[in-house]
């Protein structure tokens, strides 16, 4: 009803009582008095009328009047999301319907999002949290699904916030029952369309899983999306399988050293005897070198995932060429071995100039090297190609190379228990043996 409308109504209620004329030939007579008296007046409030006349044209939103004691009113919004409306209601600020619209169109995302954050378990909140060190979330995480290195922390860390949050907010995805097998699947294409791998795009999607899990089990969240979500195929069409040397050609060829530059021939020694990963030997400090009984080991602290945090037996020859090297430097215990700075990383020449080093020791050239696809990353398949074809034992084969083991074989292997460490020490001399007689078994031709 209109504020006229309503002046004239009291005006009525005011004088009905004291006079005995028809009431709406009264309210004629009235309006027409009104008309010719206050003609601008009656311009002003009818122009008034119309800025505060419900407007039923606004679409995803609706304004709703309420008392103000010192504006006479206020516009409240509430919005409409997925076809419901929403039973909170927003303070616009104002009494005028212009202004209320546009701070309704302008702040509708953020307040939605908002409120649609806190009614189901805060999405954004436990995403932007979950993977950063001290979260509660993460805690209850590693106790369950096992440890992360920080290295995957971090990673999972900056691909939940800088990828999947943007993402989901992009499609208007605000709570996790939002978060359907067909949102999945738009993130992987947009991933792909991207340019980013379906290897590296499935290893995205484990940090979203974790969480899943995780929150299941607390019963935060019902529904485990990753149920009907099936894994990105990584098709090998153009890309070639990573070749390695034969078994037969390098046994005998690290016996004499062959590089001017001692680290070349270190690397190409650590990787060809223990299996470890570039970045792993890299990361090797001079403390990192173990004796367990007659046993020496690499400890590695840290590497690609948290499987690869293991000890990695090392033979008593390459052992004896480490030492060496360590005091012609003059290196301490928290030193690195092959780098200066724990910021830099090993140049990728280097690890070049390795391999073509040896294949020039093996009487090969760059072009056998290109056509076979061996890197010096090969040295690594090496080592399980040579244990395997010694039956050293697929599960111990997969805990030296730091590869996902069971729980029940880590810990039957594990060197801080006394049966752990007979076993491991058993396996780690039966290693040393198939390299004595494969990798160090003859003088180099």
């Amino acid at each position: 009803m209109s504020m006229l409308s309503n002046a004239i109504i009291t005006v009525r209620n005011m004088n009905l009582a004291q006079t005995e004329i028809d009431p709406d030939e009264f309210i004629l007579l009235l309006k027409q008095r009104i008309s010719l008296k206050y003609p601008q007046t009656l311009k002003v409030f009818r122009l008034v009328d119309i800025d505060l006349t419900e407007n039923n044209t606004c679409k995803g939103f609706y304004l709703v009047k309420r008392p103000h004691k010192k504006h006479g009113f206020l516009f409240y919004v509430r919005y409409i999301h997925n076809g419901k409306t929403l039973p909170s209601m927003w303070n616009t600020h104002t009494n005028s319907r212009k202004l209320a619209e546009l701070f309704a169109k302008n702040n509708r995302e953020r307040l939605v999002e908002e409120y649609l954050a806190k009614t189901d378990c805060c999405l954004f909140t436990i995403l932007e949290t979950y993977y950063k060190t001290g979260s509660k979330f993460l805690i209850g995480d590693q106790t369950i699904n096992g440890g992360l290195c920080e290295k995957l922390r971090r990673h999972y860390l900056n691909f939940i916030v800088k990828r999947f949050i943007p993402f989901l907010k992009s499609q208007k995805v605000y709570t996790f029952a939002a978060v359907t097998p067909a949102v999945i699947a738009r993130l992987q294409s947009a991933l792909l369309k991207d340019g980013v791998k379906p290897q590296t795009i499935n290893n995205y999607m484990s940090s979203i899983k974790r969480i899943y899990k995780n929150l299941i089990r607390t019963g935060e969240i019902k529904e485990n999306v990753f149920k009907n979500v099936s894994a990105l195929t990584a098709f090998r069409d153009n890309i070639k399988i990573r070749g390695c040397h034969d078994l037969e050609k390098l046994n005998g060829v690290f016996n004499d050293e062959w590089a001017e530059d001692k680290r070349l021939y270190l690397l190409c020694l650590l990787i060809y005897s223990t299996g470890l990963r570039n970045s792993e030997i890299e990361k090797l400090k001079v403390s990192d070198i173990l004796k367990i009984d007659d046993c020496c080991f690499l400890n590695v602290r840290e590497s690609k995932t948290c499987n690869g945090v293991r000890i990695a037996p090392l033979h008593n020859f390459p052992h004896k060429k480490l030492t060496d090297y360590i005091g012609e430097k003059g290196l301490t215990d928290d030193n690195f071995i092959f780098k200066k700075k724990n910021t830099q990383k090993i140049c990728s020449d280097l690890y070049k100039n390795a391999n073509l080093l040896l294949a020039k020791k093996l009487n090969l050239d760059e072009a056998y090297l290109n056509n076979n696809h061996i890197t010096f990353y090969s040295g690594r398949h090496f080592w399980k190609t040579l244990m395997n074809s010694e039956e050293l034992g697929v599960e111990i084969e997969e805990l030296f190379m730091g590869h996902s083991v069971s729980g029940d074989v880590a810990k039957r292997y594990n060197h801080r228990d006394k049966i752990g460490k007979e076993k491991l020490l058993e396996k780690t001399r039966k290693v040393f043996a198939i390299l004595n007689d494969k990798l160090f078994g003859k003088p180099a031709a």
